[in-house]
């Protein structure tokens, strides 16, 4: 299954949020610290991550049809079938997910893509271990969707890459 996808190169792409060097001070070239400014995300980034709450949810209840169809290509994004979602999770007894924030909608052609940072708590059936896995849900949807169906522009999973964190 493509759950654990990497994609570098779309990942420095997608999470450059446009911050910028420090700037010397005045009369110096001592270099001052950079300040965040936090921003609300969108209302379409919001719906991004309700998605990946909802796939959670579905994962939780172990509910793996529906799970499958919040991926991108009628599922075919996942890498599988419904069964091999299934398999990939069999393994838990316990998993429960987390939306983080997600990062600025891009835009390339007429495709929209975001990042959804993601954490989970899975407890392994046959040892009770419980394991914190933590990083990255990747998400894309239409920009125009044709033919008047209006789920084409909901957001899709292509990829999940949740690792154990260290």
């Amino acid at each position: 299954m493509r759950m654990l996808l990497v994609v570098p190169a779309l990942l420095s792409l997608l999470t450059a949020c446009g911050q910028q060097a420090p700037q010397a001070a005045q009369g110096g070239n001592t270099a001052q610290p950079a300040t965040a400014v936090a921003e609300t995300p969108s209302a379409d980034a919001m719906a991004a991550k309700r998605q990946v709450t909802r796939y959670f949810e579905r994962i939780a209840a172990r509910d793996f049809a529906r799970a499958h169809a919040f991926w991108a290509d009628g599922g075919k994004s996942s890498g599988g079938s419904v069964a091999d979602l299934k398999r990939a999770f069999e393994p838990y007894a316990k998993y429960a997910g987390t939306a983080g924030d997600p990062t600025e909608v891009k835009v390339s052609g007429d495709t929209a893509y975001i990042i959804v940072p993601a954490t989970a708590e899975a407890t392994i059936r046959k040892t009770g271990v419980m394991r914190d896995l933590s990083g990255m849900v990747y998400l894309k949807r239409s920009v125009a969707p044709k033919g008047g169906d209006a789920a084409a522009g909901d957001w899709r999973i292509w990829a999940v890459d949740l690792r154990r964190a260290h």
